[in-house]
């Protein structure tokens, strides 16, 4: 790949992360807290349950592509950042299940039975599934950072500060899982989400600046 067409491909790659995470951010300011769309007033206005899950994993399917030519850009010979690489594909994918769980399957569950007061058991296993799936992938989204960490903190600059930031991030995370009870509710979900977009737009600007 020539050095102009490096740039490019930094270019619309970190386009690609700013516009998946600022949407991320967007929507769970607007993540529904009922089946039925019952504006509860946790965070902002609430929007349509499918709405709000179907369009986040459109921002999960996109961050899981840039992230995955970023790895290559960060150096597909290093074992830390291949294996970061595939820690943060799995994590994604963790997501983007938890997502289809909540937006459709839920949803369908409630809407298929005549009786969805009865269906308690059914509801409580979804409920689990997704709390599963959410931490599985809060936890393989931190491994990849701290595995990327490695490479990016021998490099200047933004970058380096990306990595220290990467390293805390998951050591904080490590220590929220531990002391937490394994709970995962919206506000330390949209925490989650706003913490790792700070990281992501850091790198999504360096990738645009053409320093990745």
């Amino acid at each position: 790949m020539t050095e102009g067409n490096a740039r490019f491909e930094g270019r619309r790659i970190g386009g690609l992360i700013i516009a998946a995470t600022a949407g991320a951010i967007v929507l769970m300011f607007h993540h529904p807290t009922s089946i039925n769309g019952v504006d509860d007033g946790l965070l902002l206005h609430d929007w349509s349950n499918a709405l709000v899950h179907s369009t986040m994993m459109v921002c999960l399917f996109t961050l899981m592509f840039a992230f995955a030519v970023f790895a290559r850009r960060l150096g597909g010979e290093h074992l830390a950042v291949r294996a970061g690489a595939m820690a943060f594909s799995s994590g994604m994918t963790a997501f983007i299940a938890a997502s289809f769980i909540n937006g459709f399957v839920v949803g369908g569950l409630h809407a298929a039975l005549i009786d969805p007061a009865g269906a308690a058991s059914q509801y409580t296993m979804l409920a689990v599934l997704n709390q599963k799936l959410a931490l599985l992938g809060i936890t393989l989204t931190s491994v990849a950072m701290a595995l990327w960490a490695l490479r990016l903190v021998q490099l200047d600059g933004l970058t380096k500060m990306a990595g220290g930031l990467g390293i805390a991030m998951a050591l904080l995370a490590g220590y929220w899982l531990l002391t937490g009870g394994g709970a995962f509710g919206l506000y330390s979900a949209t925490v989650s989400v706003f913490t790792f977009s700070i990281w992501s737009l850091i790198l999504a600007t360096q990738l645009i600046r053409g320093r990745l």
